[in-house]
């Protein structure tokens, strides 16, 4: 399964655990709904910024969404997600914010 659907899966799984609506988060994030079941579906690709709107919408952090995808245990790049995740959390937030930071401008770089 691919990343995307991943992602849209995991956020459609805590946004209906939370009880809101693919309305009330589009709302909320400045976009049109059907984007949401577009994304939540894996047809359409976030961009930082949107992903951003839509933590910040569902009160979760970036960690907290990544550590609700599922887990492929034989997948020996989960196994990397996971060891720089849990070495992310032990650094100061000055510096894990740098870090994303980093991730931030390679991400837009990539999409050049």
């Amino acid at each position: 399964m691919s990343l995307s659907k991943q992602l849209g899966e995991s956020i459609r799984s805590i946004r209906k655990g939370k009880g809101i609506s693919q309305e009330q988060l589009a709302e909320e994030v400045s976009v049109h709904f059907t984007f949401i079941g577009q994304f939540e579906r894996g047809e359409k690709n976030l961009s930082i910024d949107t992903l951003e709107r839509v933590l910040n919408a569902l009160d979760i952090s970036l960690i907290e969404l990544v550590r609700h995808l599922p887990k492929n245990k034989n997948n020996p790049d989960d196994k990397k997600l996971e060891l720089l995740i849990n070495r992310i959390q032990e650094i100061k937030p000055k510096e894990r914010d740098a870090i994303l930071n980093i991730f931030h401008e390679i991400l837009d770089l990539k999409e050049l």
